[in-house]
């Protein structure tokens, strides 16, 4: 997840000359199975109704890129 956040803030500091980009990337995880973007509304509804009332994670990656350096911590 760390480094498709990096790949997410690397996309958007190709566009700027200076600053600070923050980039993340989440994932849900039920049952073992990291589960990925819904493709539809009714895909979206039935993940949650698999979600709902049991224990599940949500993890997140972060990326802080310095733009001017291209420096990025993770």
């Amino acid at each position: 997840m760390a480094r498709l956040a990096e790949v997410k803030a690397r996309a958007v500091t190709a566009t700027l000359s200076a600053g600070i980009v923050l980039g993340a990337d989440t994932v849900v995880v039920i049952d073992d199975e990291p589960l990925g973007k819904p493709a539809d509304g009714p895909e979206a509804v039935a993940m949650l109704r698999r979600l709902r009332g049991r224990p599940h994670e949500v993890l997140t990656g972060v990326a802080v890129l310095d733009v001017g350096s291209g420096r990025a911590f993770t």
